[in-house]
């Protein structure tokens, strides 16, 4: 249900409400609720990877790289186990 609930309750609810409700013009009902507070969540969530970057005191294991290849790999390794099967 999620790509029907979250384009209404993330950007048409929000830009109706004010129109209705407050007169609003249909620009400001959709710039102002609706985009503003979408740009704005991004850049709270981007903020807090980037000051844990900048201001956290426990550094980075360089093994986490090696955890993602190999993740990568095992991936990689099980979508061809696959198309062998399905080609037999």
């Amino acid at each position: 249900y999620y790509m029907y609930l979250m384009p209404l309750l993330c950007f048409i609810l929000p830009s109706v409400i004010p129109v209705y409700c407050w007169n609003e013009t249909w620009s400001n009902a959709y710039f102002v609720p609706t985009v503003l507070r979408y740009v704005f969540t991004l850049n709270i969530t981007w903020l807090v990877n980037s000051a844990a970057y900048v201001f956290g005191n426990k550094l980075y294991d360089r093994l986490v790289l090696l955890s993602m290849v190999i993740g990568l790999h095992k991936r990689y390794t099980k979508k061809e186990e696959e198309k062998e099967i399905i080609d037999k």
